[in-house]
């Protein structure tokens, strides 16, 4: 049995930002990790508990069922959980009750863990006056964990074909919209990316195609949707910078964006595919062949992360300016003066000022006497420093709107004793990169929380550098026609 693709049956093709282009490829390092082989294939990652799900072609001690046409082994879903310091355990059989003669390939989890969406080949038998044709098709399964580590209640899901293929698929984090590919006919290519709704009565509705935005005359596969909205998938039917190249959309006022291909090192010019990202866009897994066979590669940003951010402070430059000593003045014949030493000056018991900036300012008191009009000049005399807060500093619009080229500027940061060495971003939109200026545009409107952190120069190479952080809100608008 052997499928159109490269290799036996789903081990094929194959998807920061919340990458984004902006982020340069030298912030991002890649891993290779350490339970693939250098024979079988490794791919198709997907989140589970402490670690990951992934399919291989490698062999078992359980199963030893190899393929009729090319003596490989089938492939089947593997199991491997993440340690600390980056370790990872021995790669185990991911279930008994799923690994069968039938081929099991991506897959994807609920939120609970408890229930799994997976692609399997079926055996389809037609029947004619004359003859019998047994064709295999791949489609997607759906089982229930029964206990712990028992998974059981294995059917097919309601929209199997049974004339063409069906696979690939993403459940959504609210589990009401399932994601997946197929070359079902009258597509724009060989394979493209449906979805399917969850209706109230918790019955999957009838697939629709998401468009020729996403698809095109070539694959379509491997469907991620994160919850910043972002649809990541891979292609080989646009151009990119390899075979199977990884790209992203969004979907923002009721239509997909134009696909952006992702940068290196995630895309080359070998096959890079089934890319998924963490909740907080900072580390994924994806899948490449540029090892010599498929493998399962981590990536993360090199970027530092803080947190527990304060808000950013507002600096106030207003004073209330009074007398506290012992002057006992007949407020009849005697008024005060204060000189506030930026030109400005105020007749009455105190004063309120705000000063333009920061600055060290002499404010001196006067008494004049009213019935004679002398004046007693520097009665009090006070240094007042008026200073900015410490804190970074985030200069840029409170609003802007979508897709605007909007300037962030960090170089008013104020910290005391800190000798300012990197600048670190992040948008708020799972966009991350660092310098002191930079620029950034929003896909979509909303509130993002703009993060500054610095972090200072070390005098000690093996001292940590300080770290200090602030947020600030901007608010982002649909552009109107």
């Amino acid at each position: 049995m052997k499928s159109e693709f490269r290799i036996p049956l789903l081990i094929i093709f194959i998807l920061i930002s919340n990458l984004h282009v902006s982020v340069s490829q030298r912030y991002m390092q890649i891993n290779k990790l350490p339970f693939n082989t250098n024979i079988y294939a490794e791919y198709g990652p997907m989140f589970y508990k402490n670690g990951l799900v992934f399919c291989s072609n490698r062999k078992t001690e359980v199963f030893t069922v190899t393929t009729t046409q090319n003596d490989e082994f089938l492939l089947n879903l593997y199991q491997v959980e993440s340690k600390k310091d980056d370790k990872w355990d021995e790669a185990r059989l991911f279930s008994k009750e799923l690994t069968s003669k039938l081929v099991a390939g991506p897959l994807t989890f609920n939120e609970a863990g408890n229930r799994i969406y997976f692609t399997r080949t079926k055996n389809v038998i037609k029947r004619t006056e004359t003859d019998t044709i047994e064709k295999n098709y791949f489609g997607i399964y759906i089982a229930d964990l029964i206990d712990s580590s028992v998974w059981g209640n294995v059917r097919p899901w309601p929209y199997n074909p049974d004339s063409f293929h069906c696979g690939y698929p993403f459940l959504s984090d609210d589990e009401k919209t399932l994601f997946f590919s197929s070359n079902k006919p009258g597509g724009y290519g060989r394979y493209d990316i449906y979805t399917s709704q969850l209706d109230d009565n918790g019955n999957w509705k009838e697939p629709v195609n998401i468009g020729n935005v996403i698809n095109s005359a070539g694959s379509e596969v491997y469907p991620f949707y994160h919850k910043s909205g972002r649809l990541y998938f891979c292609s080989d039917g646009r151009e990119g910078k390899g075979r199977m190249d990884i790209f992203y959309s969004e979907y923002v006022n009721g239509e997909w964006k134009e696909p952006v291909n992702m940068p290196s090192p995630i895309n080359t010019r070998y096959n890079d595919f089934a890319l998924i990202i963490n909740s907080t866009l900072d580390t994924g897994y994806f899948s490449s062949d540029r090892y010599g066979t498929d493998d399962v590669i981590k990536f993360y940003s090199g970027l530092l992360t803080f947190a527990d951010c304060k808000k950013q402070q507002k600096d106030n430059y207003c004073y209330e300016i009074f007398e506290t000593g012992t002057l006992n003045l007949d407020t009849t014949t005697f008024k005060y003066e204060w000189d506030l030493g930026d030109g400005t000056k105020i007749r009455d018991l105190s004063a309120y000022h705000c000063y333009e900036g920061p600055g060290t300012y002499i404010i001196k008191l006067n008494v004049i006497d009213t019935l004679t009009g002398e004046i007693h000049f520097e009665e009090a005399k006070y240094r007042l420093p008026v200073e900015r807060i410490e804190q970074p500093y985030i200069t840029v619009v409170d609003t802007a709107v979508i897709n605007e080229d909007i300037r962030l500027d960090g170089l008013q940061t104020n910290l005391k004793n800190f000798e300012v060495d990197e600048y670190y971003w992040d948008f708020g939109d799972g966009v991350r990169t660092k310098n002191p200026v930079v620029r950034h545009s929003y896909r979509k409107q909303g509130v993002y929380t703009i993060q500054l952190g610095v972090t200072g120069k070390q005098s000690d190479a093996n001292t940590l550098p300080e770290k200090e952080c602030v947020t600030k809100n901007i608010t982002i608008l649909r552009r109107r026609n």
